[in-house]
């Protein structure tokens, strides 16, 4: 599984960007991984630990990477002997634990050695050392993931025993670049959970679900992505804002049908005001040509007041039945807050 070593001359270091790393080896003071002779007991370097890709050129991750001081002595020396301390200066202090920062590709570090030879390990996987991340196959998004919601389960591991996992993320992000977190449970084995809501918020076509994990110790796991297609035909409704003293905006996720409106189809629309039920009547607006938008009108005397509390609520029924432009019965909403401007 080793790959091979980035041999280079002393002082120079070719980047390779085009692959993540996937080893990480040490060099000694002499930018090779040669044997490394000290003369007596002291503090040597800087040993170079060193980031490389599957053909041992060296690299970048696009995390930090943490070792602790044992992994770092045994990439100096296989079995870590004579290695007594690490620290990032001939006189520093000794550290447990060192990070290779994100998007760099080395480190330099002194030990305290004893003397001996010291002949640097081959190139560690990092696949031993950082945690890893899966999503199993979620499937399309369709017209249920917009009436209960969407669900993603996946896997989990860490390397060492020493550092377990600590956390799990998980996103789903549509083409226009909306973002949204799934409220995660468990690590090894999770679940991630994305709202009807926020399901609704994601256009049709295409999410990428991203999942992440990271260790106790701070190592991240290389993020597993999958791709899945989103076609939902239910209307939901995005928003609702008052136009003016007597009429409110619903704006919905699909266009809606304006036969749907006739012979008292909107007679489910209701407006709450602190506690008093509102008579409305409901239409499309003649402004919004996609036809997503409806404008519930209070009739004279009602009005609502600046600072007046106001939600909407709409249930199928008694006549009503909105739907959308394919005839897709709107979804339901019981007291959805109202954002009143006036």
């Amino acid at each position: 599984n080793a790959v091979p070593s980035a041999k280079s001359a002393a002082g120079t270091l070719t980047i390779v960007t085009a692959a993540s790393a996937v080893a990480i080896e040490a060099q000694t003071p002499n930018k090779d991984q040669n044997t490394y002779n000290v003369p007596y007991n002291t503090e040597a370097g800087p040993f170079t630990l060193l980031l490389v890709d599957a053909a041992g050129n060296p690299t970048v991750y696009p995390g930090p990477i943490l070792l602790t001081a044992a992994q770092v002595a045994q990439l100096i020396s296989p079995n870590a002997a004579g290695i007594n301390g690490l620290r990032l200066s001939l006189a520093g202090a000794d550290l447990q634990m060192v990070t290779i920062p994100a998007g760099t590709s080395s480190l330099a570090v002194y030990v305290a050695a004893a003397s001996g030879s010291y002949t640097p390990a081959a190139p560690r996987l990092l696949a031993s050392i950082l945690p890893t991340v899966a999503i199993n196959d979620p499937g399309a998004l369709g017209d249920a993931s917009v009436t209960s919601g969407f669900s993603v389960t996946g896997s989990a591991a860490s390397p060492q025993s020493g550092d377990s996992l600590n956390n799990v993320t998980v996103t789903m992000t549509d083409t226009n670049g909306t973002s949204i977190n799934g409220a995660v449970t468990g690590t090894s084995s999770w679940s991630a959970y994305f709202s009807a809501a926020d399901v609704a918020r994601l256009s049709d076509s295409t999410v990428t679900v991203t999942a992440g994990a990271s260790t106790l110790l701070g190592n991240s796991a290389p993020r597993a992505t999958v791709t899945e297609p989103k076609s939902t035909q239910l209307p939901v409704l995005v928003s609702a804002v008052t136009t003016s003293a007597n009429t409110v905006a619903l704006t919905y996720s699909k266009p809606l049908a304006p036969a749907s409106f006739l012979a008292g189809a909107a007679n489910g629309f209701s407006l709450n005001d602190g506690g008093t039920l509102l008579p409305v009547t409901a239409a499309l607006s003649a402004a919004d040509s996609s036809n997503k938008t409806v404008i519930l009108t209070l009739p004279v005397p009602f009005t609502i007041a600046h600072g007046d509390s106001i939600t909407v609520s709409y249930v199928q029924g008694n006549g009503a039945a909105v739907a959308s432009a394919v005839g897709n019965l709107v979804m339901g909403v019981s007291n959805q807050f109202v954002l009143n401007g006036n």
